[in-house]
Parts: C-alpha cells; structure tokens; sequence
C-alpha cells in the first residue's frame, strides 16, 4: 500500500486437471485475504472458478474475477510442441483458450470449436479484437472446450481409454461398470 497499491490480488483456488494437485486454500484462503484486507485497508479481488462459488467469494472479496480469454503461448521449437496442461485445465474452467498453433492440441481438440489458434502476433491480436467484441461466439467455443475437456481429460475419461486400449491388445471384452469397481 505504501508502493502505491490500490488493490489487492489473491487467489484462493487453483485450477488443475488432477485431483491430487494442489487445490489452492479455497475458504481458508478467502479468510487470510479478508483479513489482510482489514489490516491494509486495500479493496480485494480473487477469481470464481465455478458458478456455485460466487455467493461464498463475495462473503470475503471486493471484485470476482473470471477470465474470459486465456493465453497459451507455445515456445517451443518445430517438433517440439506439446498439449499443455493449463491449455486443459483453462478449457475446464470454462474460459475460451487461445494459443499457438500446434500440431498435438488440434488432435485433441478441435480447433475454432474447442479452442482457438493462432499464428504470430497481428493474428493474436485480430483474434483478440473480434472474441472480446463477440461474446456469443467466445462462450460458444468456452462451453464446447469445456465440454470436450470434461469428456476427454478427467480421470475417469483417462482409466476408460487405458481399460479400452488394453482390451484392445488382448482382444478382451468387458463392461466398463465392472472395471470401475
């Protein structure tokens, strides 16, 4: 505050597609940044991750955030391209994802439905223009990416495509219900 901050930025849950990984503080966390703001007397902001969240986040914050858009940037070099995590973990969150070309996202995704490409800095920046003016059209690929995230990439998806390959392999019949348990 001395700095000159006018706002203060905690984030009491972190989104990720594992269940084992750090979860963020959730409650806890909401309670330590209400009292840092009791103490600095700074407005507070943090993100809702999921809807069910909002009346407990404006309990203990000022400002809800949500992105609307995120931002993945793929440095790596020609034949060194990756799905990225937070590529999957931004769809599950119900944000539009727009990220560097790459070749392993669209063979899991498709591209313009799930998530949207691009390439070098005028196309980001087109892109950017046109989905931050068209709400419609960004919530649409939001929710289909989300969607085909929630099918594709959740642990429950990962053991169906591990139980469907090795029955695969050994040319073995089950039904699922029963591997589950």
């Amino acid at each position: 505050k001395k700095a000159g901050a006018k706002i203060l930025r905690g984030g009491a849950y972190k989104p990720r597609t594992s269940p084992y990984a750090f979860q963020g503080m959730g409650e806890e966390g909401l309670s330590i940044l209400r009292e840092v703001k009791k103490k600095t007397g700074m407005v507070t902001i943090t993100e809702v991750m999921e809807v069910n969240q909002v009346p407990l986040v404006e309990d203990y914050a000022d400002i809800l955030q949500r992105s609307k858009i995120t931002l993945s940037f793929n440095d790596a070099g020609p034949g060194d391209q990756s799905l990225k995590g937070r590529t999957v973990e931004a769809m599950l969150c119900g944000t539009m994802v727009l990220e560097t070309a790459n070749s392993e996202t669209c063979q899991f995704f498709e591209p313009m439905r799930d998530y949207v490409p691009f390439s070098g800095l005028e196309d980001l920046m087109h892109k950017l223009q046109w989905f931050l003016t068209h709400d419609t059209e960004r919530e649409a690929i939001a929710k289909h990416g989300m969607e085909s995230a929630r099918a594709r990439c959740t642990g429950l998806a990962f053991w169906r495509s591990v139980f469907s390959e090795v029955e695969r392999r050994r040319g073995w019949q089950m039904d699922f219900k029963a591997r589950i348990y």
